[in-house]
């Protein structure tokens, strides 16, 4: 009778932290499998969709230097795959936070420039009705073409992929090697489990004895049809931070509708509100002088940690990526790397302050 398959690690999860994951180390010779329930090809996650924006719009001087490394670690992975992956298109917002994000900005470098609504007509066809502050280093990723090439790339690298097919039970996680059987039967023994299995982590972890303080939102996006070739991405803070995102060349932009708390998916479902449809359609008209239609639906589930912050942590030998709160997707060649560290027992990780914040502890109190 066949034993189980030995692997330095074995992640749960293929989408965009799964998948840089692997990458990661499988680049650094380690044996990795990666179980992913749902088909090659189909995204049932966060992970899914047509864009992620990557922009600079924080206040906190770590995710700056965050947002930095990944635009440059975005570079260093299309030159590896040898494709475009990050369309990139700077980024415009108005609005108070935006005058204490400016600050911010120029105190730690960040290159910006200020526009005019006059200037912002001539050179992005932008109706804006304040003085905006633009940041060339800002674009729109595509997650399926970023998963894609990721896996592509693993593989090349010697990792394997099990699509149809998640992780259904983990022996003690506290000991090395740690025993794992997948919903098919496969039977796995590793050093370190990485679980990234976005919306599906919390309950996994439940299994396992582990209490993750996560809930959900859904967010219910329009995909316009317009001429947006020039406009860069928007953000309109007297609105929240209601965001126009042109993508495809800006033949086509998206913006959100709606988003809503949810304490289980279950509730994510229904339509958005009529009158929320309106005002999201009533901002981007006056945005842009365009009579925009909406040309088709999305609904979008995150996963967040109580703040912004994430969960990326290693306790005992079971690896912790809930890097989401709805803004992880951008970071994610850069916490890929950090969980890289985790999992070889590396200082270089520990050397980041912000980890102290991403632990398990700091969100268990």
């Amino acid at each position: 009778m066949k034993g189980p398959e030995r692997v330095d690690v074995l992640v749960a999860g293929a989408g965009v932290m799964g998948s840089a994951v692997a990458l990661e180390l499988a680049q650094r010779n380690r044996r990795v499998t990666v179980l992913e329930r749902s088909p090659e090809g189909v995204r049932a996650g966060a992970s899914g969709g047509r864009s992620r924006v990557l922009r600079f719009s924080y206040e906190d001087p770590a995710y700056i230097d965050l947002a930095r490394s990944s635009w440059r670690a975005w570079g260093e992975l299309e030159r590896q795959a040898s494709k475009p992956l990050l369309e990139r298109r700077g980024s415009i917002e108005f609005g108070g936070f935006v005058r204490r994000l400016a600050r911010i900005w120029d105190a730690v470098g960040v290159s910006l420039e200020r526009v005019t609504p006059r200037r912002a007509w001539e050179l992005y066809s932008l109706r804006i009705p304040t003085t905006a502050v633009y940041v060339s280093d800002a674009g729109v990723l595509v997650p399926d073409a970023v998963v894609e090439t990721q896996v592509e790339l693993a593989r090349r690298h010697g990792a394997s992929f099990v699509f149809g097919d998640g992780l259904a039970t983990v022996s003690d996680w506290r000991r090395s090697p740690v025993s794992v059987t997948s919903c098919a039967g496969r039977k796995y023994v590793a050093d370190v489990v990485v679980m990234a299995t976005g919306r599906w982590l919390r309950g996994m972890c439940a299994r396992l004895g582990i209490r993750l303080p996560l809930f959900f939102k859904a967010e219910r996006l329009a995909y316009l049809s317009g001429s947006f070739a020039r406009a860069p991405v928007v953000i309109d803070w007297r609105e929240s931070g209601r965001y126009f995102v042109p993508m495809n060349g800006g033949r086509i932009a998206k913006t959100a509708v709606e988003s809503v708390e949810v304490r289980t998916v279950a509730l994510a479902d229904g339509p958005a509100s009529p009158v929320m449809i309106r005002r999201a359609l009533r901002w981007t008209r006056e945005l842009t002088g365009q009579r925009i239609g909406i040309r088709s639906w999305e609904k979008c589930i995150t996963t967040h940690a109580h703040g912004r912050d994430f969960i990326l942590d290693r306790i005992g030998n079971l690896g912790l990526m809930s890097a989401c709160s709805g803004h992880g997707f951008k970071f994610a060649p850069i916490l890929a790397r950090i969980m890289a560290d985790m999992v070889e027992g590396r200082r270089l990780a520990l050397a980041r302050p912000i980890l102290a914040r991403w632990s398990l502890a700091a969100h268990s109190v």
